[in-house]
């Protein structure tokens, strides 16, 4: 009975999250970042990791003018504070917290250990998150607490 509640209750955050990072994106031709003009270069999917487990949106992507295959940016990423390749500032401090515990191999370990938790949990470190991430709450739960 806990563990259906926990992931009814982490379906409902991971909904809350996907209308929330759904309306920090900006469809428009153009934008003015940081002073420069940036056009639009396209709209593409993009999975973004929160502690109740991946959530995928789409959203556009920006390249400052007069740059050709320069660096692109998602306003997405910039309003919400992403972190490496999508993670939310929570998620991406306590994933670090874990890997800063010991080696990726002994977060693995614990994730064995303790169900299955935060399946990221030994790629953190790296900044490239796995599509299979997923947190039970009881891994939520530990990582605020400690």
């Amino acid at each position: 009975m806990e563990r259906t509640i926990g992931e009814k209750t982490a379906a409902i955050e991971r909904a809350a999250h996907q209308a929330i990072l759904r309306r920090l994106d900006v469809d428009a031709p153009k934008v003015m970042i940081d002073g420069g003009s940036w056009s639009r270069v396209g709209r593409y999917e993009a999975t973004y990791y929160t502690m109740a487990g991946p959530v995928e949106i789409a959203r556009s992507v920006y390249r400052r003018d007069g740059e050709r295959n320069g660096k692109v940016v998602d306003p997405v990423s910039l309003r919400a504070g992403v972190v490496g390749d999508g993670w939310l500032p929570q998620t991406a401090r306590a994933m670090a917290h874990h890997v800063q515990r010991g080696t990726p191999r002994e977060a693995e370990s614990g994730r064995r250990r303790d169900g299955p938790s935060c399946r990221t949990r030994s790629r953190a470190s790296s900044g490239s998150p796995t599509t299979s991430a997923s947190c039970t709450p009881r891994a939520r739960s530990r990582s605020r607490t400690r």
